[in-house]
């Protein structure tokens, strides 16, 4: 017999969306950028800004789909996030077409729809 939902603390409902949306953040924007060749952080960067703006201006939760990281690499800490497909999708849709690794992963989102 299941509880009552009265007798869930709202903070363990809290913890577990959370712990949810951590585990549906599978992928990095470090390996993203990799795989669509971008050499430059910068540039990489500006991409993931818009699709965090895509993400914001469609009123889907920026928390589920992008939870940025801190790393200590050689040159010092710098942030990554930790992505979701959906995050995954909206970097690639706003990433530049002119790069070839890039116009061959919208071809492939687009296929997929």
């Amino acid at each position: 017999m299941l509880a009552p939902l009265h007798f869930f603390r709202m903070e363990f409902l809290d913890e577990f969306e959370d712990a949810k949306a951590a585990l549906a953040c599978r992928f990095y924007a470090a390996d993203l950028m990799r795989f669509l060749e971008y050499d430059d952080k910068g540039q990489f960067y500006t991409v993931v800004q818009k699709a965090l703006t895509s993400c914001t201006l469609t009123q889907m939760p920026v928390c589920q789909h992008f939870r940025p990281i801190y790393i200590s690499g050689t040159h010092g800490i710098y942030i990554d996030y930790r992505l979701s497909i959906m995050a995954c999708r909206l970097i690639i849709m706003n990433a530049d077409s002119n790069r070839h690794a890039v116009a061959k992963a919208q071809a492939l989102l687009a296929r997929q729809r």
